[in-house]
């Protein structure tokens, strides 16, 4: 399985994929206490997996992705990343569970995915 998600031309924060693409998703920090704690695809809840990660299905449009954490320290800068199959995964973005006045963050994060 290859990575499904590509960066967005017309929007740094957003993503591409094909259409039924299979996605998913976990969280990696180097304290290892951060985790996703819920998820919707387009509105609808999105089981956890048992290893914490959320999969979901992408539809034709605009796909929006919410994910909420939680973690011990809210400075940690931690990575939301692609699980890619057979060992490999990219990292997508980088988010913390609390701002700085320089820096974008909380308890969750918005996904937006263009599936064609």
């Amino acid at each position: 399985m290859a990575c499904q998600l590509a960066p967005y031309p017309a929007d740094a924060d957003d993503f591409k994929s094909a259409t039924g693409a299979q996605v998913t998703l976990f969280v990696d920090s180097d304290s290892g206490t951060v985790r996703i704690i819920a998820a919707t695809s387009n509105g609808a809840p999105v089981a956890l997996n048992a290893d914490g990660s959320v999969t979901f299905t992408t539809v034709a449009g605009l796909n929006i992705f919410d994910l909420a954490f939680v973690g011990a320290d809210p400075s940690e800068v931690f990575r939301i990343k692609e699980n890619c199959g057979d060992g490999t995964s990219q990292q997508l973005l980088t988010w913390r569970l609390e701002p700085t006045p320089i820096e974008p963050g909380g308890p969750a994060r918005q996904i937006r995915i263009h599936a064609a």
